[in-house]
């Protein structure tokens, strides 16, 4: 699988969100995509997913023009999660996740989908909320809920947008490990919006930082979670400890000399 970029822009009215964006990703593996607020990340895979038409600049999927797929055909390839959903409706967990088979879905498929359904929702640990009404869960049981609507359409990329942002920080940690294994054994390619700098470093084969709108840096979480990096980006000082082969982000409060803060959320 592949997701290509060439010379991507996009603008809202004259406000100019991402210029001459160039990303070549391809191969199974997770990519974290990092940034401060408002620098375009949910912008770029809502351009990734189709969601949104870039102003400048083409997307290609697998080689393809993403314009040149039609909806259903693009659902098999891509899988994308919001950071929220806002599903209002009482169905139940199945039902809502159900959805998710819809690409696959045909005459004859339900108990296959059914079945598919009840295996992701073992994987995510939440089988025990599968009769339970969505708009009744709290917010980190619906974003589990959502993420395996996700995975349930066994796409071949899968976009995230912050997939863990109402977690704490166990499941935060379970999730995303389970999201880069999963890519591992699956062979699907992962890409997620994080703002957790330490969540992105650890568990990240590569990662993509945005900054004004372009790619600031884009590599191996060593070759761009660093100080230098962080300090031009985020406008905060920090400092990095190596542990098991990767940056550990302490960020430095100026304010307050002897407080450091672990660079989370």
């Amino acid at each position: 699988m592949e997701m290509k970029a060439v010379d991507l822009g996009f603008r809202y009215y004259e406000n100019t969100i991402l210029s001459d964006v160039n990303v070549d990703l391809e191969g199974n593996k997770m990519v974290s995509i990092i940034g401060p607020n408002g620098v375009g990340k949910t912008t770029l895979i809502h351009c990734f997913s189709k969601i949104l038409k870039p102003t400048d600049g083409r997307v290609y999927v697998n080689g393809k023009d993403i314009e040149d797929y039609k909806l259903k055909e693009l659902a098999k390839i891509i899988a994308y999660v919001p950071c929220t959903s806002l599903d209002t409706f009482p169905l139940t967990v199945t039902d809502t996740v159900l959805l998710g088979r819809n690409p696959h879905s045909k005459w004859g498929s339900l108990n296959r989908d059914l079945e598919k359904v009840q295996e992701t929702l073992r994987l995510l640990g939440i089988e025990d909320l599968a009769m339970r009404p969505f708009n009744e869960l709290s917010a980190g049981q619906r974003q589990k809920v959502v993420l395996a609507r996700g995975l349930v359409q066994e796409s071949q990329i899968l976009l995230l947008d912050e997939p863990t942002a109402n977690l704490d920080i166990k499941h935060q940690m379970g999730v995303t490990r389970l999201l880069r294994d999963y890519s591992h054994k699956q062979g699907i390619m992962v890409i997620m919006i994080s703002h957790d700098l330490n969540i992105a470093a650890k568990y990240s084969d590569e990662v993509i930082m945005l900054y004004g709108g372009n790619i600031f840096a884009k590599g191996s979480p060593m070759d761009t979670i660093n100080p230098e990096n962080i300090e031009a980006v985020y406008g905060v000082r920090s400092k990095t400890v190596i542990n098991n082969g990767r940056p550990h982000v302490i960020i430095e409060d100026d304010d307050d000399p002897k407080t450091n803060i672990c660079a989370g959320a």
